[in-house]
């Protein structure tokens, strides 16, 4: 086996700061733990904050000072979610500490080499804003400890950037190996292991027997999420629907679309939510039809929806969460584009993109489709159908059953000059509901002389009107196209 260790150093900040990563000039950052700075970054480097440094300290050097609470919660989500990506190379994932990722690659040598692995997975995690340190070997441990201390061979690894603490060494231990000299690895690989356990207890044979391959802990792989909900805590209270409140939506919207991507998923729709140090919660809930994968389109038909809408007073924090999700058509395009085919059909894109903005402006029923039913009456062989499945409209105009009849019906037949008209097509018999007396009709595909193709009829047995006395009249009923 071959096993991958990718240390995030500067996860404890870049948690709360990767959105920020395309910023030409970022604010001096910091991230503090009981009152002191334990991580910061290069802004704030630059302008003299060192780790270690208390808060109070910190924001006398620099009044541009933004500081965040370290959050070993957020900072194990966030390892879940970063892990995602890496399924694409292997299934044999998991978390090996607080800020280190682990991967069994040995298979995935059939595909890439270690080069390749390496400036892969580095290009992918600098894209989303993350700093890595990335080591292979063949110990579990001992890739760990490579990541970690930054070294390139284990006899190089200083024992005190090692965190030995997470591997069962105690603290007074590395205080005894430290007052004897003992700085990297080096140090203890050329003594005896027994020397070394009478010494200082059993615990570093231990380690040094995971070190080298000897015996590994046994790993906790991690799954692909099967849902998707995130979270943003505002620094500062949002009161206005603005560019502000814009900006925080979109680190959000972003990460969905990551997200789906990841999965190949379209979202149908997706829920906002948005609340107040009171509790007060606003829920938005937004439809995509045929669904969407584009943050872009996330953010504009949200924002519609929102002008329609009442937030809390101080918004403070926004979730959002994927409630719809479909796996995402692939889609090809015509080779001809005076294709009979291409000619007929619907951009579907071009199409969901006006029906989500006209449903997120005048509501869900704004925009509807309708559908054949069976029924023997043409007044009662349409229904209507809000979820619009636009891949069956796509090909529409070549189904042979709207060319027999029209979407457009009358809601009341109206009698018509039959010399206006000029007969297409027909005559074809319905026979409608003979339990209210009705006659059977002849209905007729014509042409009027205006150019319009319209459904028109006559009864078979002719009906006296006002307009026709005896003569047998007929009567307009719909249009084509």
């Amino acid at each position: 086996m071959l096993w991958l260790a990718i240390h995030f150093p500067n996860l404890a900040l870049e948690v709360f700061t990767s959105p920020q990563r395309k910023i030409q000039n970022p604010c001096p950052s910091v991230v503090i733990y009981r009152n002191k700075i334990v991580a910061t970054n290069s802004a704030a480097a630059k302008a003299g904050v060192l780790p270690n440094t208390s808060l109070v300290t910190a924001k006398s050097i620099t009044n541009e000072l933004q500081y965040f609470k370290k959050d070993l919660s957020k900072e194990i989500k966030e390892l879940a979610n970063l892990s995602e990506p890496l399924h694409q190379f292997s299934s044999m994932i998991s978390i090996a500490e607080s800020d280190c990722l682990l991967i069994e690659v040995g298979k995935s040598l059939k595909l890439f080499t270690t080069k390749e692995l390496f400036v892969k997975i580095h290009y992918l995690y600098l894209e989303l804003g993350y700093t890595t340190q990335i080591r292979f070997s063949q110990s579990v441990l001992e890739a760990i400890i490579l990541a970690t201390t930054g070294a390139e061979h284990i006899q190089e690894a200083d024992l005190g950037l090692a965190r030995l603490e997470e591997h069962g060494i105690s603290s007074s231990v590395q205080n005894a190996m430290a007052d004897m000299g003992f700085s990297t690895f080096k140090d203890l690989l050329n003594l005896s292991r027994a020397e070394l356990g009478k010494r200082f207890g059993k615990e570093i044979p231990s380690l040094l027997s995971k070190l080298d391959g000897q015996h590994n802990d046994p790993q906790e792989h991690l799954h692909i999420s099967e849902s998707f909900e995130a979270e943003k805590q505002l620094i500062q209270a949002v009161r206005s629907k603005g560019p502000y409140l814009d900006k925080q939506m979109l680190d959000l919207a972003i990460e969905l679309e990551g997200w789906l991507i990841k999965r190949n998923l379209n979202c149908e729709r997706l829920e906002w939510q948005f609340s107040e140090h009171t509790k007060k919660t606003t829920l938005i809930s937004v439809d995509f039809s045929g669904g969407a994968q584009s943050h872009q389109e996330f953010l504009h038909v949200t924002r519609l929806r929102i002008e329609k809408e009442d937030l809390p007073f101080e918004v403070l924090t926004i979730k959002l969460a994927a409630k719809l999700t479909n796996e995402r058509q692939s889609t090809t395009n015509c080779l001809i584009s005076s294709s009979r085919k291409c000619l007929g059909s619907i951009p579907n894109h071009d199409t969901s993109q006006l029906v989500n903005r006209l449903r997120a402006r005048l509501g869900k029923d704004a925009c509807l489709q309708l559908r054949t039913k069976s029924h023997h009456s043409p007044e009662s062989s349409w229904i209507k159908d809000y979820s619009l499945n636009l891949e069956e409209m796509k090909w529409v105009s070549n189904k042979s059953i709207y060319k027999k009849r029209p979407l457009w019906l009358l809601k009341s037949p109206k009698p018509v000059p039959i010399n206006q008209f000029s007969l297409i097509e027909g005559p074809e018999k319905i026979q409608t509901e003979w339990w209210n007396h009705s006659s059977s009709r002849t209905y007729y595909i014509a042409q009027h002389q205006s150019g319009s193709m319209c459904w028109i009829y006559k009864y078979e047995r002719p009906v006296a009107t006002k307009n026709t006395s005896n003569e047998e009249a007929f009567y307009l009923h719909g249009y084509f196209g």
